[in-house]
């Protein structure tokens, strides 16, 4: 059974990344549900404004890289830093996610209910407006892997398992480490009912006329390298161990693949990324993309 915990014991981390004044309504929405909010900046062109309006908040401590260091470095640092402070759980969150309201405290009941250790507690994820959803009756499913936000991160399992992984800088962070919990003998948990709803970034639209057939997430070059790179060191290391998340790797690679080619602007540029992401992932080549290598 997972260790108890009670509410006095949660803090938060949110990552940003050059953003936008708006997200400090996804802020608002969970930053009365913890103890205190580790707002970590990975800005390169940090948001003065959003800053100074966080600053207002008792609860936050602020922390700038002064530069995008990744999201792993940022998760832990957050880490890091709330076991310093004497926390047990921390919630990680992006900066386009909101949560409903209550939504740490409901999951705090579950965690000191559920018979396994738990090493992630997740909510589950949509990009549908939460008014679009009633909670239902508590449900549960224990998983390889979640996304980073809205998850409440077991400290006592982050001091066992060890840090994010650096070296991946961005993708396939949260699903290694998934990954790396269950192996430890943690379960990662997705409550059905605990909807987050998370915002698409930049998106593009395939029409015809005046109708939209269909909306779909549109990457940059480099963090296709990323997911390419980094889901294919996976592949060849785990392949043995999870040969159904080599087949998500591959599908998912497919259809970056197919968007590239046939849907979205600078075509050669990104299967270029993709391209040089298999090579480099599966070569073990990680880190941060140095922008002046050549392919």
């Amino acid at each position: 059974m997972s260790t108890i915990i009670n509410l006095s014991k949660i803090a938060g981390v949110v990552v940003l990344y050059n953003s936008s004044y708006s997200v400090y309504s996804n802020i608002a929405s969970y930053v009365c549900q913890v103890e205190k909010l580790y707002v970590v900046d990975n800005s390169t062109q940090p948001n003065y404004e959003l800053i100074e309006l966080l600053s207002r908040e008792n609860k936050v401590i602020y922390h700038s890289f002064n530069g995008n260091k990744g999201i792993a470095t940022a998760l832990n640092w957050a880490a890091n830093r709330a076991i310093s402070d004497g926390f047990m759980v921390l919630l990680t969150m992006d900066d386009d996610t909101r949560t409903p309201h209550g939504m740490v405290h409901e999951m705090v009941n579950f965690w000191n209910q559920y018979p396994r250790q738990i090493g992630i507690l997740s909510g589950h994820h949509h990009t549908r407006p939460l008014e679009d959803f009633k909670l239902d009756k508590v449900s549960s499913k224990e998983l390889p892997y979640t996304l980073t936000s809205g998850n409440l991160l077991s400290l006592e399992a982050f001091q066992l398992v060890g840090l994010f992984r650096d070296d991946f800088f961005i993708d396939h962070v949260d699903h290694e480490y998934g990954l790396r919990l269950n192996r430890a003998g943690f379960s990662v948990v997705e409550m059905k009912n605990i909807c987050l709803e998370h915002r698409l970034g930049y998106t593009q639209q395939i029409t015809v006329g005046k109708h939209v057939l269909f909306t779909y997430g549109s990457h940059s070059p480099t963090r296709l390298y990323y997911f390419a790179r980094n889901g294919v060191y996976m592949v060849r290391r785990d392949f043995k161990e999870n040969p159904r998340f080599a087949y998500t790797v591959i599908k998912e690679l497919t259809k970056r693949w197919i968007k590239a080619l046939f849907l979205q602007k600078n075509r050669f540029e990104r299967i270029g990324m993709l391209m040089k992401g298999i090579n480099h992932g599966w070569n073990g080549k990680l880190g941060e993309y140095n922008t002046g290598e050549k392919y």
